[in-house]
C-alpha cells in the first residue's frame, strides 16, 4: 500500500513538471531575463568610447534611454561626466557633485559583458540599490558590463588620467520593458 501511494505521489509530481513546462513554454521566455542580443560588444583599447558633456558628441546615441543594459550603464557615465541630476534621476543615483565648470570628456571600453547565471553567485555590490536586507541583489539573468575609464578635462590642453588598476562592474536588470541599474563595485583589473 505504501509502495502505490508512493508511485502515484511521483507519477502525479511528474505530471505536474510536464505541465508547468509546457505552460512556461507556451507562455514563451520571460521579459526580463537578458539573451545574448542584449549584450554589447566589447571595446578594444585602441578604440575607447567617448562620454562628452553633449549627445552629439558622445558615442552613445542613447544617454536617458533606458532600453538596453550598456545604455543604463552610460546614463550613469554620462551622469558623472556631466554632472547632471536630470540623468542620474533616471537611474536613481545620488551624485554628490555641483554642476561641472570645466569641459570634460571621459573614455572608456567595455571589458566585459556577460549575462548572470547560478554560477555565479554570490555576487554583492558595492551599492545596492533599494535591497531589503536578506533580499539577493545580483539574480540569474541579469547583466553585468564591466567598464574602465580614463577621465580626461580641458584646461589650456586636454589632460587624461588613466585609471588602470580598476574597472567598474555594473550590474543591470531589465524592469517593466526597461533596463535598471541594480548595483555595482570596483573591480581590480590588470593594468593595460
Amino acid at each position: 500500500m505504501v509502495e502505490i501511494r508512493y508511485l502515484l505521489a511521483v507519477a502525479v509530481a511528474m505530471t505536474l513538471t510536464v505541465v508547468a513546462t509546457a505552460n512556461a513554454d507556451a507562455a514563451g521566455p520571460r521579459d526580463d531575463v537578458a539573451t545574448v542580443r542584449d549584450l554589447p560588444p566589447l571595446t578594444q583599447k585602441n578604440h575607447p568610447r567617448i562620454m562628452t558633456m553633449q549627445d552629439g558628441t558622445s558615442t552613445s546615441k542613447c544617454i536617458g534611454k533606458l532600453i538596453t543594459p550598456l545604455c543604463a550603464v552610460e546614463t550613469k557615465i554620462a551622469c558623472i561626466t556631466r554632472h547632471d541630476q536630470r540623468l542620474c534621476d533616471l537611474i536613481d543615483f545620488h551624485f554628490i557633485y555641483g554642476k561641472s565648470t570645466t569641459a570634460s570628456s571621459t573614455r572608456y571600453l567595455i571589458s566585459r559583458a556577460t549575462i548572470i547565471d547560478d554560477r555565479h553567485f554570490p555576487w554583492h555590490p558595492s551599492v545596492d540599490k533599494g535591497q531589503p536586507a536578506g533580499t539577493p541583489s545580483v539574480r540569474a539573468g541579469d547583466v553585468r558590463i564591466d567598464v574602465r575609464v580614463l577621465e580626461c578635462f580641458r584646461y589650456d590642453r586636454w589632460i587624461c588620467a588613466p585609471s588602470y588598476d580598476t574597472a567598474t562592474a555594473h550590474v543591470v536588470r531589465k524592469e517593466n520593458g526597461i533596463w535598471r541599474l541594480i548595483g555595482w563595485k570596483h573591480i581590480e583589473v590588470v593594468p593595460w
